[in-house]
């Protein structure tokens, strides 16, 4: 290894070396960790409007047979109306939450809450129940198929997000987001002080926080071949920065 042989005052070029090659490794990891994550959220937005609008049409199919006789399948369609618009509160409170995110996922998600809106779902869901407690049950399956209408929009719109392009884009910026964060330790490593204890305990004690980020990352992406791999290779690379200083150390020490 390069550090067994290190001259103390070669040490800090090898350690800007190994810490370019750790932050291209890192990069590539964490833009895989970003793609999984964002498949992961749009593919449970399309789950889950999914789900809401197959719910609102079997209770619209259930409310078009209904009549004022059957007290029994009233309730148990007004019940199932009841939790369409649990999911829709659910489901629009995920939209408020991804839309916060950077990237065109997090303008999907806004534009997806504002159809929302400018639908008046809620108050659509509301007049349903409404109605169907009137026992107005012509109304309802019109109110009904106004939320249809709304929600298919939504889904819709998610939909034409199936092309991998925009993860890319996404992933690139969340990861280089995540990745700034961890420049102070460049920072260190070029400007510090590595005769001093002080400063050396902390270099190494940042470079440990980094591999146990890097684990808790290769765990979470278990299922993703290359991404364990880009794991591993950082993993390596970051201990080669450690070894790097301990060795150096000790030649300066001899």
């Amino acid at each position: 290894m390069q550090a067994d042989v290190a001259k103390p005052n070669e040490r800090q070029d090898l350690m800007k070396t190994v810490h370019v090659k750790m932050k291209d490794v890192l990069l590539d990891l964490l833009r895989e960790r970003e793609k999984l994550r964002l498949r992961r959220q749009h593919a449970e937005l399309i789950e889950r409007i999914t789900e809401v609008v197959v719910k609102q049409t079997d209770t619209r199919e259930d409310t078009v047979e209904l009549s004022t006789t059957n007290e029994q399948e009233i309730l148990a369609t007004t019940r199932s109306q009841q939790d369409v618009s649990l999911l829709v509160t659910s489901f629009d409170n995920t939209l408020q939450i991804v839309a916060d995110w950077s990237g065109e996922l997090g303008k999907m998600a806004t534009q997806c809450a504002k159809i929302i809106e400018n639908e008046d779902v809620h108050s659509l869901l509301a007049k349903a129940e409404n109605q169907l407690g009137d026992t107005e049950f012509s109304d309802a399956a019109g109110t009904q198929k106004e939320v249809i209408d709304a929600l298919e929009q939504i889904l819709s719109k998610i939909r034409r997000f199936e092309d991998p392009a925009w993860i890319n884009a996404d992933a690139k910026e969340a990861a280089e987001d995540i990745l700034t964060a961890q420049e102070e330790i460049k920072e260190k490593i070029e400007n510090g002080d590595l005769k001093d204890e002080e400063e050396l305990n902390s270099i190494v004690e940042e470079q440990s926080l980094i591999r146990e980020k890097l684990n808790r990352l290769k765990n979470a992406l278990a299922t993703n071949e290359d991404a364990v791999e880009l794991a591993e290779r950082a993993e390596d690379a970051a201990a080669e920065a450690r070894e790097a200083v301990f060795e150096g150390e000790e030649q300066e020490a001899v």
